[in-house]
């Protein structure tokens, strides 16, 4: 069948939309194709550089301090909800309150504890008043049974004037007496050893309030959490729920032992941050790097590589989870300036190279296996150009050959819509 023919089936509109769609193409070819021609006006370009090329890797990470004293939720003190916080970065002297914990039930067992005291030390003094009257009235029955004894013996005594019978009678009494002294005697040591056995069993037991005492006292102390040295009160953050984590705030309920903030020293500081596996073999001890912060605009702060982790540690942040390596960073020189708990951001040089040509990485694009520029000439024309590569980094090539400096090239997406047009592939 003749293409003529089959052109003669096609519905009219269908033919002019296929043929105005191959005017097009041609004419882009034409036009963007072909050495000379004019550069269409909305192409973002970018001027070719000469200078050192650097090569660098960037991550973010976090100031921390070499020291620092942690302030701890005290333990044994119950349910622990904060009432008062010390501002997160504000600068607390030694001796500042920097939290107070909810102390309404360490109050109340510390009232329970001294009533509980009170009434033992009042049961002490009852058993002691209990046991001076029985001994009172023991010397009493003492003092009579010795007064009876005398008289008996008195009586004993006459014997010479009253007849046998009162005799034996006063000699019955007589032993009456004294066996009824020894018995008062005997009584009274079981009463002095019971009494002070019922008395010591009180004291122990006041002993023992008084203890509970001192324990709810120390507790109720402890809800008050004063700062331990001068520095920058740092608050940490708690877990409230998969995923998200904030920092303690007035009102939060913690557990014994939570770390609920930190005093650093400031002038002892280092930067902690975590590297993917592919920047890690790319990186080594005693690199210089540079620290930026958002908190400190157009500043760079010399610093240096110094250590890292051993292993890789799996990061949850994201899913699935990469391995990240733990990188430390020294500053070159302490900078009071960057504080710790500030997120910083870190670059590190890996590659450099002196006096290159230097376009933008989004200038290049490969095409048949090709590394290609587009370059517009001071007419507006465009022309494709062949390059050679002499280094890669994130941001900027380093041209070998093909390129002179004062050049411009095309970035962008502007660079993508070219290769479309010419029918290249990326």
């Amino acid at each position: 069948m003749s293409l003529a023919t089959t052109l003669s089936r096609w519905p009219r509109r269908k033919l002019l939309l296929v043929s105005g769609a191959v005017i097009i193409a041609v004419a882009t070819v034409l036009s963007l194709g072909s050495r000379g021609t004019n550069a269409a006006p909305n192409l973002e370009t970018a001027e070719v550089k000469q200078g050192d090329f650097i090569d660098t890797i960037a991550f973010r990470g976090e100031m921390k301090a070499l020291r620092s004293v942690s302030i701890v939720a005290p333990s044994r003190a119950g349910d622990l909800q904060i009432v008062k916080l010390a501002r997160n970065g504000s600068l607390v002297k030694e001796g500042d309150i920097v939290v107070q914990f909810d102390a309404t039930k360490v109050q109340q067992t510390l009232l329970e504890k001294r009533t509980a005291l009170r009434q033992a030390e009042a049961e002490i003094e009852k058993a002691r008043a209990t046991q001076r009257l029985a001994t009172e009235s023991i010397r009493t029955e003492q003092l009579q049974g010795s007064y009876d004894v005398e008289r008996a013996k008195l009586d004993v005594s006459t014997r010479e004037v009253i007849s046998q019978y009162d005799l034996k009678k006063a000699e019955v009494a007589l032993g009456d007496a004294q066996q009824r002294v020894r018995e008062v005697d005997a009584r009274v040591g079981a009463t002095d050893a019971g009494a002070h056995a019922d008395l010591a069993g009180l004291m122990h037991k006041r002993d023992k309030a008084k203890m509970d005492v001192d324990e709810a006292e120390r507790n109720l102390k402890l809800l008050t959490v004063r700062a331990p040295v001068d520095g920058l009160f740092t608050v940490q953050t708690t877990w409230r729920g998969p995923g998200q984590e904030a920092e303690y705030r007035e009102g939060d309920k913690t557990w014994s032992g939570a770390i609920v903030a930190e005093i650093p020293d400031a002038t002892r500081t280092y930067v902690l941050a975590r590297v993917d596996e592919t920047d890690r073999g790319r990186l080594a001890a005693k690199m210089s790097a540079v620290i930026t912060s958002d908190s400190l605009p157009g500043v760079e702060i010399p610093a240096h590589l110094t250590a890292f982790s051993t292993l890789a540690r799996p990061d949850y942040t994201s899913w699935p989870p990469p391995r990240n390596f733990d990188v430390m960073i020294d500053l070159d020189a302490p900078d009071t300036r960057l504080k710790p708990g500030m997120t910083t951001g870190v670059r590190v040089a890996i590659d450099t190279m002196p006096n290159a040509i230097l376009i933008p990485t989004r200038a290049l694009i490969q095409t048949d296996g090709q590394p290609v520029v587009y370059v517009v000439s001071s007419s507006g024309s465009v022309e494709r150009r062949p390059v050679t590569v002499a280094r890669r980094g994130q941001k900027d090539i380093a041209i070998a050959k093909g390129l002179q400096k004062g050049e411009r090239v095309v970035v962008g997406e502007s660079v993508r819509r070219l290769a479309a047009a010419e029918g290249g592939t990326r």
